[in-house]
């Protein structure tokens, strides 16, 4: 009975000091929530990883929408109140926050606390970059980011610096409310009266306008009644694409677009 009795105590005595932390850096972090508003911006990330999960077949590209939702909230909140999404539901979130809690300056022993009860999370995700495509436990992955980290391997990003480049960046993105991981509301896309983009840097000349099996072409920057017809009775889920898009540039210089695929909400 004594032996029990101590054994009980022993494990008391290591879970309330665990209790103690995690109530110390929930509650700090509750102090800079107002600040940074945490968790709108937390929710916006979530949303757009769940969002490329479920378009991309469970796979995660990351693509521009994404990674500024990310940087925003690495920008604005400090590691205090990050520290609560290594506990989130999805394993890629719970992932990628560790680590880049890493890249911020996150104490080695709150670092080894967080791996200690993640040693055994076994939970997969999958994840794209170029045409290599790369399955992850979340043990895994954070073991591998703690690696990189004592290694002085897990260099610092400027995370201001690389909003701006993914502003500048994307200069071919159509003047439409709403458009997120080339997904568009089809009411807002029949608003567009001629293929405009966000930045004034180009002037579009001619395109083409593919709708299924139908082919329209635009000897200039129109979309013309038959185009809008035709995605007025596209169904949800219809791709569409803007293709062979002709430009002149400020220099003069003519050059020819990437495509716009969309895919209609």
């Amino acid at each position: 009975m004594l032996r029990k009795s101590t054994e009980r105590y022993s494990q008391y005595a290591m879970t309330i000091p665990r209790l103690i932390f995690l109530f110390l850096f929930l509650n700090v972090g509750n102090c800079y929530t107002q600040n940074c508003n945490t968790d709108s911006l937390f929710n916006n990330f979530k949303a757009d990883i769940q969002i490329e999960e479920r378009e991309n077949g469970g796979v995660i590209v990351m693509d521009d929408d994404t990674k500024l939702s990310f940087l925003l909230l690495l920008y604005n909140c400090p590691v205090q109140n990050l520290i609560q999404y290594t506990d989130d539901s999805n394993a890629a979130i719970r992932s990628y926050i560790f680590v880049e809690l890493l890249r911020k300056g996150l104490s080695e022993d709150i670092m080894e606390q967080i791996l200690e009860q993640h040693k055994n999370d076994t939970a997969k995700f999958t994840i794209q970059s170029g045409c290599i495509r790369t399955t992850w436990t979340v043990s895994g992955y954070m073991q591998f980011g703690a690696k990189l980290k004592s290694s002085n391997e897990l260099t610092a990003f400027d995370y201001k610096l690389e909003m701006e480049g993914l502003k500048h960046k994307n200069v071919t993105k159509l003047k439409v409310d709403g458009i997120r991981h080339g997904l568009v509301d089809k009411n807002e896309l029949l608003k567009l009266d001629s293929l405009t983009f966000t930045t004034n840097v180009f002037k579009v000349l001619s395109f083409t306008l593919y709708v299924s099996d139908q082919k329209f072409k635009s000897s200039d920057s129109s979309l013309t009644d038959e185009m809008k017809q035709a995605i007025a009775k596209a169904a949800s889920g219809q791709i569409i694409y803007f293709a062979d898009i002709k430009a002149a540039y400020k220099d003069n210089a003519i050059r020819q677009l990437n495509p716009i695929r969309l895919k209609l909400q």
